[in-house]
């Protein structure tokens, strides 16, 4: 049965322990929680604490998903250094050995973040084979330690170089994808047909929402509460039910305007898997807003960005935990 529960990154304003965010999580009547990495449970990666709250969470009846950083060795992450001491193969590996320690057996991870794509200096296709290498690297381990790399369709990644990703790195029984819902638009694709493509291979999600409106130089993207923005959810599920039934469903909200410079000579160029009728219907979907804006339906995105994300937080978790209970039983009826 799939079941409902919260990413971590959806309270990433909360700086407390991780027993605080298990709390939340019931308070909200979810079922359980992805962690961004073995960190947010234990600063020093104690293999014993991270046990303690991985038994408190399975006492609750929690699921508990884990992470480690992004795979990019072209732009190492910060918390891997650290974590090896500057080594950051090393990091990884160890941050990976304490995301096992919880007992979880999917362990988020990506290959690309936001702006990376078009950052000068590092090369896109760089940059993935660089999180290929990687993958392969710890492979041998994941495989010894009896998990699962969930590569987030994270920005700045598309479905396609995912499943080429995927492909390169040749170990199905260690490589999958946690599908982010709401992350497609920002590489320009349709939610359902990038679902569609990489729906055989999903082993987690963060069931995301978000909307499009038109800018002066192509179309903006900005994060809304499940069930009130672009996201057809319905249909989504109705794919993944079928082929995954006891996927996790991590709702994933949070702040932030994305903006996609699609009118600008050139730029479509970054993404040549593109296809003009799925940036049709990102297009389409931002005449949709705009016509909900002006009638009140949803707010002005300026008006949700000058609120700071820990007084909103709450309740947009509240407002995307119920609608995706409703879609979830209604597609279940």
């Amino acid at each position: 049965m799939m079941r409902i529960g919260l990413d971590e990154w959806s309270v990433h304003h909360m700086d407390t322990p991780a027993y605080d965010k298990l709390d939340l999580v019931e308070r909200h009547g979810l079922e359980g929680i992805q962690f961004a990495d073995a960190l947010s449970l234990s600063k020093t990666l104690d293999h014993g604490e991270l046990r303690e709250i991985a038994a408190e969470a399975k006492r609750r009846g929690l699921y508990l998903e884990m992470g480690i950083p992004g795979l990019n060795i072209l732009r190492p992450s910060p918390k891997a250094l650290q974590a090896g001491q500057g080594d950051f193969m090393n990091g990884q590996r160890k941050l990976l050995e304490a995301a096992a320690a919880t007992g979880a057996k999917v362990i988020r991870t990506f290959a690309g973040g936001p702006g990376d794509r078009l950052r000068r200096g590092t090369e896109w296709q760089a940059q993935m084979q660089g999180s290929v290498i990687l993958a392969k690297h710890l492979a041998p381990l994941a495989r010894e330690l009896g998990v699962i790399l969930a590569f987030e369709t994270h920005a700045d990644v598309t479905s396609f170089e995912l499943l080429r990703i995927l492909e390169q790195i040749g170990e199905d029984d260690v490589a999958k994808v946690c599908l982010d819902t709401g992350n497609f638009p920002i590489v320009l694709e349709d939610p359902l047909a990038a679902t569609r493509r990489l729906a055989p291979h999903v082993i987690a999600t963060h069931f995301k929402d978000c909307i499009t409106e038109l800018s002066e130089s192509g179309i903006t993207v900005n994060c809304r509460p499940v069930g009130t923005g672009i996201l057809p959810a319905a249909e989504i599920l109705a794919v993944l039910k079928p082929l995954h039934p006891d996927l996790t469903l991590s709702i994933e909200d949070h702040e932030g305007v994305f903006h996609l410079d699609i009118f600008k000579d050139g730029w479509q160029r970054s993404y040549p898997d593109a296809a003009p009728d799925e940036i049709d219907w990102l297009v389409a979907q931002a005449g949709k807003s705009k016509e909900r804006i002006a009638s009140g339906e949803i707010p002005l995105t300026e008006q949700l960005e000058q609120i700071p994300w820990a007084d909103q937080a709450d309740e947009r978790i509240c407002i995307g935990t119920a609608n995706l209970k409703r879609i979830l039983q209604e597609a279940t009826i």
